[in-house]
């Protein structure tokens, strides 16, 4: 009897320790911040999935190695709200290699947000970013040759809020499309340059645009779709070959104190025909006689432009005792960039013709 009772406790203990190594009673701990390393550390995982993991829901993951994508058996899943991150001193990026079909990070519809902070990606891919999520975040970051670097396709109704800043992208789409509501997508102070032959987009369809201060050299913008409230594209640098393509209606879209540096035709299409211009006032258009004809399609309004690129004065600005003043300074000067407007009759000298002209202007 007493070897029955001593057995019985050793059985038991088997069985916990069995369902324990099978995962069943203990929970996986996780931790606010992990590491993607090579490195033989508490928190270090070498696969980016276990990193992934392993971290707390709103946790961090460090890139300490490069991350390389040969093909779609690289995708991560993300099931949870997260942040990736590098290291400003760190020179680890990730590479796509062999042109992979599937996305690199697969965001599940049930968590809240997704933020890569400072990480350098280079490489072709079909897509970086894809899923359903409340909010994408993107700073400091860096994106070289990526076909496309978001697809987001929302299947459900949820809103999506996109916030892209201090990012630099070369040879790079970008595709936001909302196929089911309308998401929103802010963009500040990041640069698009094309340094190829390559044609590259920013498409948007569904998406309320709100873009400050950024560069776009010899890319293409398009909108699209329906939008909620009123897109705001101002104080930004549009350079070179690309396009600016407008197909949705221009009444919720302002495109205001912009620098265009663009002469070719069609460069600016308004694609809907209706009787309310699309608003492309209070733009500097690298002439101080406004855009050159022949780059604008369909009901464009570009009035009251910008006459000096620093847009101190707009061309319907009302002229003042001041500017007679000013005129009386400069009178028998040829003008320069800064002092064009009051050389009215165009002779390249400011005289008393044009005293006479600033002063039948006065409002």
């Amino acid at each position: 009897m007493k070897k029955i009772l001593f057995i019985l406790p050793i059985i038991f203990l088997c069985f916990i320790l069995n369902t324990s190594a099978e995962g069943e009673t203990v929970s996986q701990e996780v931790y606010n911040e992990v590491y993607y390393s090579d490195l033989s550390l508490d928190k270090h995982y070498s696969d980016l999935q276990d990193a992934i993991d392993n971290v707390k829901e709103g946790g961090k993951v460090y890139l300490k190695k490069d991350f390389k994508v040969y093909s779609s058996w690289n995708t991560v899943d993300i099931n949870k709200s997260l942040e990736i991150v590098r290291d400003e001193v760190d020179n680890y990026k990730i590479e796509f290699i062999n042109n992979p079909s599937a996305p690199v990070f697969n965001l599940s519809n049930n968590i809240d947000s997704f933020k890569m902070t400072n990480i350098s990606a280079t490489g072709m891919t079909s897509e970086v970013i894809d899923g359903d999520i409340l909010n994408l975040d993107i700073v400091n970051s860096k994106f070289d040759n990526c076909t496309n670097l978001f697809m987001i396709n929302n299947y459900s109704t949820k809103t999506i809020n996109i916030s892209i800043q201090n990012t630099h992208f070369t040879d790079t789409n970008m595709h936001f499309k909302d196929d089911k509501t309308i998401s929103n997508l802010k963009l500040s102070n990041n640069t698009f340059k094309i340094d190829t032959y390559k044609n590259r987009t920013i498409d948007l369809k569904n998406i309320n645009l709100d873009a400050r201060d950024n560069s776009f050299e010899n890319y293409s913008m398009i909108i699209d779709g329906d939008l909620e409230n009123t897109s705001q594209v101002i104080n930004n640098h549009f350079s070179g070959n690309g396009k600016i393509l407008i197909k949705t209606d221009g009444e919720d879209i302002n495109f205001n104190e912009n620098k265009i540096f663009k002469t070719f035709d069609g460069a600016v299409s308004y694609e809907k025909a209706t009787t309310t211009p699309i608003d492309f006032t209070q733009n500097w258009w690298g002439y101080t006689t406004g855009p050159k004809e022949g780059i604008i399609v369909g009901n464009v309004d570009t009035s009251n432009w910008a006459v000096f690129e620093n847009f101190s004065r707009f061309r319907d600005d009302p002229y003042t005792i001041n500017d007679i003043k000013e005129t009386i300074s400069l009178m028998g000067q040829v003008p320069n960039g800064t002092e064009w407007i009051f050389d009215m009759d165009e002779n390249n000298i400011i005289d008393f013709l044009d005293l006479i002209e600033i002063s039948r202007k006065i409002e």
